[in-house]
């Protein structure tokens, strides 16, 4: 992989958030409950999901294809 790649920058980026959400999500479900935690973990990844479609959505409508 070269240095400062697309390939290289989503990896780190993912690494990063997956990394913070895995330390966070056991203490955020032990104190919101089983079924609420639930709900709001899901909640989040569908708010994710539209805001990452939306965002790749206008990048192609103007053509920005790089930082």
């Amino acid at each position: 992989m070269k240095k400062g790649s697309f390939r290289g920058s989503v990896i780190i980026l993912a690494s990063t958030t997956f990394g913070g959400e895995c330390l966070a999500f056991p203490k955020a479900l032990s104190e919101s409950g089983l079924l609420i935690g639930l709900l709001l973990f899901v909640f989040a990844c569908i708010i994710s999901y539209i805001t990452l479609r939306y965002l790749v959505n206008i990048s192609n409508r103007l053509e920005i294809y790089n930082y």
